[in-house]
C-alpha cells in the first residue's frame, strides 16, 4: 500500500488547517484534472483515504477531493484571505473571491453561503446574457443571409458593369456580416464555466438582494403549502364531525352529481357513435331518413330526428 506521510501528518493535526491537508494531497497525489478530466490521480486519492483509515482517521474520498481542489485553486498562499475555507470553496477562484469581497456591503461577512449566492447569481446573469447575445446573433445572421441572397439575385439580373459592381459589394458586405454573426453565435452557444464567470464588484449587492428575494419566495411558497395542507386537514376533520343528517344531505347531493355525470356521458357516447357512422357513410344525410339502415338513426339518435322528416 502506498503511503502519504505529509497528508497523514496534516490530518493528525486535529484538523486545524484544511489547507494543510489539501496542500499535502496536491503534493503527494498530484493536481486535479482540468475541466473534470480524469488524469489518473483519482486512484491516489482513494489510496490516501484508505491509508488514513488504516491509521484511524476517517476521511471520505469526496472530501479529500474537495480539499485538494480548493488548495490547488488557491495554490498561491497570498490569495488565501482571512475569510473561511468554505468561502474559498464557494468562490472557486481567487479572482471571483476578491471581486465578491470587494463588493460586499460594509459589515457583511463573506461566509460560504453569501459567496455561493453571489457566484450563483453571477452565473445565472452571465448565462442569460450569453443566451440573449446568441439570439441577437442568430437574428443578425438570418437577416444578413437574406441580404446576401438578394444581392446574388441582383448580381445575376444586372445588365451593366456598374450594377454588377454594386451587387458584388452588397453581397460581400452581407457575407461578412453573416460570418461575424455566426462566430458570435458560436461563441455564446456554450454556458459559462461557474469558476470562470466575471463578477463586477458593484453588482454584488444587487446579486445578494436578488438571491434574498428568491429565498424569501421559496420560504413563502413553503409556508403557503403548509397552510393549505393544514386547512385541508381541518376541513376533513370538520366533515368527520358532521351529524347524520348533514352526511345524508351530502350523499344525496353527490348522487345527483353522479346522475348528471352519467347523463352527460351517455349523451357524449351517442354523439360519438353519430359522428362515427357519419364518417362511415357521409352520404346518408342526402337520402330519406328512414331509407338509411331501416330507421337505425331513429333508434340511436331520437333527439336528432324529432320533426326532421327527410334530413
Amino acid at each position: 500500500m502506498p503511503t502519504f506521510p505529509l497528508t497523514l501528518a496534516a490530518a493528525k493535526d486535529a484538523e486545524k488547517s484544511r489547507w494543510a491537508i489539501g496542500d499535502a494531497l496536491v503534493q503527494e497525489c498530484g493536481p486535479p484534472g482540468d475541466d473534470h478530466t480524469n488524469n489518473g490521480t483519482g486512484m491516489k486519492i482513494a489510496a490516501a483515504a484508505e491509508f488514513l483509515g488504516a491509521n484511524g482517521l476517517e476521511f471520505s474520498e469526496s472530501y479529500l477531493r474537495r480539499l485538494r481542489k480548493v488548495a490547488y485553486s488557491f495554490s498561491d498562499v497570498r490569495t488565501r484571505s482571512s475569510v473561511s475555507w468554505n468561502a474559498h470553496e464557494a468562490a472557486g477562484s481567487p479572482k471571483i473571491l476578491e471581486s465578491i469581497i470587494r463588493g460586499l456591503p460594509e459589515g457583511t461577512k463573506a461566509t460560504g453561503a453569501i459567496v455561493k449566492a453571489a457566484r450563483d447569481r453571477a452565473y445565472v446573469d452571465e448565462r442569460r446574457e450569453r443566451e440573449a447575445a446568441r439570439d441577437r446573433a442568430a437574428a443578425e445572421e438570418k437577416a444578413a443571409r437574406v441580404e446576401q441572397r438578394e444581392a446574388a439575385d441582383a448580381l445575376h439580373a444586372a445588365t451593366t458593369e456598374g450594377e454588377r459592381e454594386v451587387a458584388k459589394r452588397q453581397h460581400l458586405a452581407a457575407w461578412k456580416r453573416a460570418e461575424k454573426a455566426s462566430e458570435e453565435k458560436a461563441r455564446n452557444k456554450v454556458a459559462p464555466e461557474p469558476r470562470e464567470v466575471s463578477i463586477d464588484s458593484q453588482r454584488v449587492p444587487a446579486m445578494l438582494l436578488a438571491h434574498q428575494i428568491n429565498s424569501d419566495l421559496a420560504v413563502a411558497r413553503k409556508a403557503i403549502a403548509e397552510a393549505t395542507a393544514k386547512a385541508a386537514a381541518s376541513a376533513r376533520d370538520r366533515v368527520l364531525d358532521l351529524g347524520q343528517v348533514n352526511i345524508d344531505n351530502m350523499v344525496e347531493s353527490a348522487l345527483e352529481v353522479a346522475k348528471e355525470a352519467r347523463r352527460l356521458v351517455g349523451q357524449g357516447e351517442r354523439w360519438r357513435r353519430y359522428t362515427r357512422d357519419k364518417q362511415i357513410a357521409p352520404s346518408w344525410r342526402a337520402r330519406p331518413w328512414r331509407s338509411w339502415g331501416g330507421g337505425k338513426h331513429e333508434q340511436l339518435y331520437p333527439h336528432l330526428v324529432s320533426g326532421a322528416g327527410n334530413s
